[in-house]
């Protein structure tokens, strides 16, 4: 058999027949579907036996949830293609995608052939706009990535690709098994890089790769983690390789690329916390020589080196102010959070905790303990009663008072989370922007 294209699939019923039209529509027939069902509690199930009915290249493998890398690594197990292709479930392609890609990559005897791809929004606003992933580096030519480096730092969309299955095999590339469906593209991509003697590149964009989806996996609350666990799991890769000290400036620029770009796409709230461990990397990466390499250019070096030598500065004049109207509901560790924020709020002159209950006075307590002045200290409330004028020996305000507060005042939102948008609304009326907020993670652990 000459292709095999993998789908993963988990509950995405409301796309998956334009994704499975699209493969339908392929004029290869010497192919097999291999849709991965990974316990969907919608009727992707019984979408994809209509398909499995209607053509005998479709196949379905049915299973219990274990994530997006499992998935792939069980049809990578299936597979019997020369050829291995993914699509994303809710993504679809055209026509002709897969017999153009399928002849490049017989006629280049390369390890992987990729193509461009357009976005496709799931509001339709930025329909058939092509993506540009490839600019600047070769295309309509094979070369070895390793020698044209930039190729680490483009976008992975390791599903605009065909893959020779016998160079994945023989190189012992699969995909990192953790839970959910965040990032273990990241490593895959990585590795084939790394081994990939020959690759092509197609200008030419086919995929359709939808965006912004409401219920994509990037929003998860644990993202850093993710994120985090898939760099580290690409370090242990590259060090037991003999070529680690050159991977290495491969691997650090293409980190901070990623958790830079996580860093401003970031929720407030959840900018700070990115950006201590994103600091904390830079360090590693910069004692050890990386930023030298070639593949560091200056722009980025100079970020870098900005972000360590001071990264509170960076921040204030980086980070999204309350103007950015979403609300972080997670945090990937509540401990390592709460210290990220009170070490945010320390260097302010002055620090408001909007909320007197209980979790204020915690937070109260935990500032003090760390050096804070009780004179540094305000409680505010949205409505202040006659007789509440101060609490645990620190005044109480009403929100109102502090219309037009300074830069050097910071609030802390230390109420539950279902309520923090109502309060949001009050401090953007007021014309606050230095906000803090807890997540009832945080809250739960004082």
């Amino acid at each position: 058999m000459k292709l095999s294209i993998l789908v993963p699939i988990y509950n995405v019923s409301k796309y998956l027949p334009e994704c499975l039209d699209s493969l339908l529509a392929q004029t290869v027939s010497d192919m097999e579907i291999i849709c991965i069902n990974d316990g969907s509690t919608d009727n992707c199930k019984s979408i994809i036996e209509s398909y499995v009915s209607r053509d005998s290249r479709f196949k379905l493998i049915d299973k219990e949830n274990t994530g997006y890398g499992n998935s792939l690594n069980m049809g990578l197990a299936a597979a019997q293609g020369e050829y291995i292709g993914i699509v994303e479930s809710d993504d679809y392609i055209d026509a002709g995608m897969m017999h153009d890609l399928l002849s490049v990559i017989e006629k280049t005897q390369a390890d992987v052939v990729k193509s461009d791809y357009k976005y496709s929004s799931f509001d339709d606003s930025l329909d058939n706009k092509k993506s540009n992933n490839l600019r600047n580096l070769p295309v309509d030519m094979v070369f070895n990535p390793l020698k044209e480096q930039g190729i680490f730092l483009v976008g992975q969309s390791l599903w605009s690709a065909l893959y020779r299955r016998d160079f994945l095999s023989d190189n012992n590339i699969t995909f990192h098994e953790t839970p959910g469906a965040s990032f273990q593209d990241v490593s895959f991509a990585f590795k084939v890089m790394t081994n990939a003697k020959k690759i092509y590149l197609i200008d030419r964009a086919y995929y359709h790769y939808r965006v912004s989806n409401p219920n994509a996996s990037m929003k998860m609350d644990n993202k850093l983690d993710k994120l985090c666990s898939e760099i580290n799991y690409i370090e242990e890769f590259i060090g037991q390789r003999k070529d680690r000290k050159a991977l290495e400036p491969i691997l650090s620029r293409l980190a901070f690329r990623i958790l830079y770009e996580n860093y401003q796409w970031a929720v407030p709230a959840y900018q700070f916390v990115m950006l201590n461990e994103l600091a904390s990397r830079l360090r590693i990466y910069e004692s050890r020589g990386d930023f030298a390499a070639d593949i560091w250019d200056d722009e980025s070096v100079a970020t870098a080196k900005e972000i360590i030598v001071d990264k509170d500065a960076f921040y204030k004049k980086t980070g999204k102010k309350i103007f950015d109207s979403r609300l972080w509901q997670g945090t990937m560790n509540a401990s390592v959070y709460k210290d990220a924020i009170l070490s945010k709020a320390i260097p302010y002159e002055n620090i408001v905790l909007y909320g007197a209950g209980v979790v204020g006075s915690k937070i109260k307590d935990e500032l003090l303990n760390r050096g804070v002045q009780k004179s540094q200290l305000t409680f505010a409330v949205t409505s202040k009663s006659d007789n509440q004028d101060e609490k645990d020996g620190i005044p109480v305000k009403q929100i109102d008072e502090f219309k037009g507060s300074g830069e050097n005042t910071i609030f802390i939102i230390t109420v539950k989370e279902e309520k923090q948008y109502e309060m949001l609304q009050n401090m953007q009326r007021l014309g606050i922007e230095n906000v803090l907020f807890l997540s009832d993670e945080v809250r739960y652990s004082l």
